[in-house]
């Protein structure tokens, strides 16, 4: 079982609070940012848990069909999508977070056709789950990526390196 070791430091208190906001649904969603080892994930794991608020994990490569799939099956959900990087690459499934993720719309309607592709979710549904990301690193200034932090607010881990001794000491 992995200890818990608070870092007292103004983004992890930050990025603390927007977990917190998207598991009581104060907010959809929030997008954590830092390099690998920063404690991304336990973060967000040991925050929900402290809250006893269940979520979906899902980590690793995802298509647009597949997200798309995951996103109704867990579709009233709190999900947190670890270190899937395509979320950003693609412009498909940047859309689809926007509307996942959007705030404007009295129902939050996602849809997808394609007649190639197979999959069992209807062609529409309404999602009206909640959304954590967890990533590396992420272009802000790509217009896409702007939009979807627009609704899921981005928070940049940093620690000194003094800081990262400290927590390793623990």
């Amino acid at each position: 079982m992995q200890t818990h070791v608070k870092i007292k430091n103004p983004t992890v208190d930050q990025a603390e609070h927007f977990i917190k906001m998207v598991g009581l649904s104060d907010i959809l969603g929030c997008t954590l940012i830092g390099p690998p080892g920063m404690g991304k994930t336990h973060m967000v794991e040991n925050t929900l848990k402290e809250l006893d608020i269940p979520y979906e994990k899902y980590g690793g490569h995802i298509t647009l069909a597949a997200i798309y799939e995951y996103l109704f099956t867990h579709s009233d959900k709190l999900i947190f999508f670890d270190d899937c990087s395509q979320l950003i690459r693609n412009v498909e499934i940047m859309e689809l977070l926007k509307q996942a993720l959007s705030e404007s719309q009295i129902k939050r309607e996602l849809h997808y056709r394609s007649y190639g592709t197979r999959i069992t979710a209807p062609p529409k549904f309404e999602f009206s789950g909640r959304v954590i990301m967890a990533f590396n690193v992420m272009d802000k200034r790509d217009e896409n990526v702007k939009a979807v932090i627009s609704r899921a607010p981005a928070i940049e881990l940093r620690f000194s390196r003094i800081e990262i001794l400290e927590a390793t000491k623990k």
